[in-house]
C-alpha cells in the first residue's frame, strides 16, 4: 500500500547520490508496463500489479529483478553484485 510505496521513496532517495556517483542511472516509473533500450534492443517490462521492485538492467547483461521494498544499503548490494561494481 501507500506504506511501502513511502519506504520505496525513502530508501531509494537515500541510494541514489551513491548510484549516480557510481555511474548507475537511476528511473523510478510508476506504470503498467515500461521500455528500456540499451544499445539498438528495446525490451517492454510488464510489472505485476501494485508490484514495487527494482530491474537492473545493463547493457549486454540478463535484467535482474528484486521484489518488495529494500534498504538503500540493500539495494546498493544489489548494484554491486549485478553491475560488478565499487560503490562508495
Amino acid at each position: 500500500g501507500s506504506e511501502a510505496l513511502s519506504d520505496f521513496d525513502y530508501y531509494i532517495s537515500i541510494a541514489e547520490k551513491r548510484l549516480h556517483s557510481a555511474g548507475v542511472a537511476i528511473h523510478i516509473v510508476n506504470e503498467h508496463s515500461f521500455q528500456i533500450r540499451t544499445g539498438k534492443k528495446t525490451v517492454s517490462y510488464l510489472p505485476k500489479k501494485n508490484e514495487i521492485g527494482y530491474y537492473f538492467i545493463g547493457p549486454g547483461k540478463e535484467p535482474h529483478i528484486e521484489h518488495d521494498v529494500m534498504t538503500d544499503e540493500d539495494i546498493l548490494d544489489a548494484a554491486r553484485k549485478y553491475f560488478g561494481i565499487t560503490i562508495r
